[in-house]
């Protein structure tokens, strides 16, 4: 988050219209949180499409503990 909040206020700072964009389903809470407490606008980016399995498993490879997350997520939402 430290990275887009300086990119964020950069852009504020030089009177530049901008929001945050975040990936459905990655964790958002913090970053949302800031943006909320900021006055940024938020846009949830929701990929699909034929490059989109390809790009997941790219992002998993990076990032193995993702698929943790949202494992836990999805079993917490039908747990409700």
């Amino acid at each position: 988050m430290t990275l887009a909040a300086e990119a964020l206020e950069r852009l504020r700072g030089a009177s530049t219209s901008c929001e945050l964009e975040q990936i459905l389903g990655l964790n958002s809470v913090q970053s949302l949180h800031w943006a909320s407490q900021n006055g940024i606008g938020v846009r949830i980016y929701i990929p699909f499409g034929k490059g989109y399995i390809p790009n997941a498993m790219r992002v998993l490879k990076r990032n193995p503990k993702l698929a943790l997350v949202m494992a836990r997520r999805l079993i917490a939402s039908h747990e409700s």
